[in-house]
């Protein structure tokens, strides 16, 4: 696992110390849909969780919100908030493909549709 610390200016607001980022273990997967990419980001909602994609790479950012609050006094702590956080820069066939994100049981999968090469290509038509 890869870490890197946040300062304080990287971290959540209301947070005033620097905190450990971690590089969620990621698989990237091809079937027949196309590629999946999946990362291990347990105890992250969806809410918790932000992905960009910007000039071909893949933007990943997540954080557990089970850590102590800002009130009262903490006497024991043993666990803080985890915050992950990683890049994937795209194959140049997927820059262009469709994509689909999903987190379940604290895995995030994100599914790339590649798009036809060329040719010609049938464009559905919604009806109001």
């Amino acid at each position: 696992m890869n870490v890197r610390i946040l300062r304080n200016s990287e971290a959540s607001p209301g947070r005033h110390r620097d905190r450990i980022a971690a590089r969620p273990a990621m698989d990237l997967v091809e079937d027949g849909a196309g590629l999946a990419l999946h990362c291990d980001v347990p105890g992250v909602s969806a809410e918790r969780l932000h992905l960009h994609l910007r000039d071909g790479v893949l933007h990943l950012f997540g954080e557990t919100g089970f850590g102590p609050s800002q009130e009262g006094r903490i006497h024991a702590l043993e666990f803080d908030d985890m915050v992950y956080e990683a890049t994937f820069p795209l194959p140049e066939a997927l820059r262009d493909s469709s994509m689909e994100a999903s987190l379940r049981n604290g895995v995030l999968t994100v599914r790339f549709t590649p798009r036809p090469k060329s040719g010609r290509r049938s464009i559905p038509v919604n009806k109001d």
